[in-house]
C-alpha cells in the first residue's frame, strides 16, 4: 500500500466525517434571529419594542441585550432577557439577567398575564441604567433590580430578537410540532441613549425595509435549542418584522400580517413641541383609571384641555384658562369609561396638538 493511497484515503475520511458532522447539525426545525450589527452597540438605555409574540409548548418569543463573546467560557456572560412562553397560551414571560463566568448566573423572574400576550401586540420596555435595570409591560412597572447583578451589567451589547423552540420540557413545555409554523411580529422598536440621568431618543426602526446597516441575520444554532436559526425566517413585510419558527422545507411567511390596533407610541416620542408649549405623553399609559399629562409653555398664554373619545365626541374639559410660563401637569380620572382609545387636545393662542392614550381597565 502505497504512501498515496494512504493519504488519499484519509483524505476521503476527514471528508466523510465533516459531511456527516454538517448533517447531524441539519435540525429538522427552523427559527430565526435577527441582532443588532456592532455600529449600534449599546452601554446603557432604554429599548421599547411592540411585539405579538408566538403560541405553541415549547415556544420562546424573545428580544434581549448580548455582550459579544458571552458564550466562551473566558468572558464574563452578560445579557438581559425578555423571553416569552408560548406554552400556556403564552400568558407568562420572563424577564432575566445572566451574569458570570461559566457556569454563569441567571436571574430569572417569572410574571404571570391575565391575557394572552400572543393574541394582540404590546409593548415591552427595557430600561437598563447604571444602578438598575427595570423591565416594564404596556407602561407598568413589572420588575426593577437594582444592585448586583444588574450593576455587573456594564459593557457594550447589541440588541436581538429571536424565535426558537426550548428543549427544556421542565422550563418550556413539551414539544409537538404539530403548531407549526407559528410567528413573532415586530412593529416597531425605539431606542433611547442613557445620557445625565435621562434617556434621550435616539432611534427607532418601523421596519418599513429590513435596514442592513443596523440589523443582521443569524445562521447558527446552540445545543439547547430543538431549530437552526435560518436567515429566510426573519422577513419584513407590510412594515412588521416577522420571525418564523417552522418545520425544515417549510420556511418563510406567506400568511396575513396582523394589525395593531391599539399602538400609540411608535409615532409619538415623549414630547412634541408645537411651538409655544410642549406636550408630553401621558404617563402610565396604557393606564387604568387615573393617567397625569404633562405640558411646559413658553409663554404665559389662555390653555385649553380637552379630552375625546375614540369617535370625537368631548368627555371632559381639564383645563381652561389663561396660565403661567413653566410647567404644569393635569390629572386624567376615567371612571366610569368604557375601555379604550381617546385622545387630548392641548390648544393654546397659537397652536394645538392631539395625542392618543389607552385605558384598560
Amino acid at each position: 500500500m502505497t504512501f498515496k493511497y494512504i493519504l488519499f484515503s484519509f483524505l476521503i475520511l476527514i471528508s466523510l466525517l465533516l459531511v456527516t458532522n454538517a448533517i447531524a447539525q441539519d435540525k429538522p426545525y427552523k427559527g430565526a434571529e435577527v441582532y443588532g450589527k456592532s455600529g449600534y452597540d449599546i452601554t446603557y438605555g432604554k429599548i421599547e419594542v411592540r411585539m405579538k409574540t408566538a403560541k405553541g409548548s415549547g415556544i420562546l418569543s424573545t428580544f434581549f441585550t448580548w455582550k459579544e463573546g458571552s458564550e466562551q467560557s473566558s468572558v464574563f456572560w452578560e445579557e438581559i432577557d425578555v423571553e416569552v412562553f408560548g406554552k400556556n397560551n403564552a400568558m407568562s414571560w420572563q424577564s432575566n439577567i445572566i451574569t458570570g463566568y461559566d457556569p454563569h448566573k441567571t436571574n430569572e423572574q417569572v410574571h404571570n398575564q391575565i391575557f394572552s400576550l400572543g393574541d394582540d401586540f404590546h409593548t415591552y420596555t427595557l430600561e437598563w441604567a447604571p444602578d438598575y435595570i427595570e423591565w416594564r409591560l404596556d407602561g407598568s412597572i413589572i420588575r426593577k433590580t437594582t444592585g448586583k447583578p444588574a450593576t455587573d451589567v456594564n459593557n457594550p451589547a447589541g440588541i436581538r430578537f429571536n424565535i426558537w423552540a426550548a428543549t427544556s420540557t421542565s422550563w418550556a413545555g413539551s414539544w409537538d410540532d404539530n403548531v407549526l409554523p407559528q410567528f413573532q411580529f415586530v412593529n416597531w422598536i425605539k431606542y433611547y441613549r442613557y445620557e445625565e440621568g435621562e434617556f434621550i431618543l435616539d432611534w427607532l426602526d418601523d421596519f418599513s425595509n429590513f435596514n442592513t446597516n443596523r440589523w443582521g441575520k443569524a445562521n447558527w444554532t446552540f445545543d439547547e435549542n430543538r431549530a437552526d436559526f435560518e436567515p429566510l425566517n426573519a422577513v419584513v413585510q407590510d412594515s412588521m418584522l416577522i420571525l418564523c419558527l417552522t418545520k425544515a422545507g417549510e420556511t418563510g411567511f406567506s400568511g396575513v400580517v396582523p394589525q395593531d390596533t391599539t399602538d400609540v407610541n411608535f409615532f409619538d416620542d415623549k414630547q412634541v413641541l408645537v411651538n409655544d408649549f410642549v406636550l408630553e405623553q401621558n404617563y402610565p399609559n396604557p393606564f387604568n383609571h387615573q393617567t397625569n399629562i404633562k405640558y411646559s409653555l413658553r409663554t404665559n398664554t389662555k390653555v385649553n384641555l380637552t379630552i375625546y373619545d375614540i369617535n370625537g365626541r368631548l368627555i371632559n374639559t381639564l383645563v381652561n384658562d389663561i396660565q403661567s410660563v413653566g410647567e404644569h401637569s393635569v390629572k386624567f380620572d376615567a371612571t366610569g369609561l368604557p375601555s379604550g382609545i381617546y385622545m387630548y387636545k392641548m390648544q393654546t393662542g397659537t397652536s394645538e396638538h392631539v395625542r392618543k392614550m389607552v385605558f384598560i381597565k
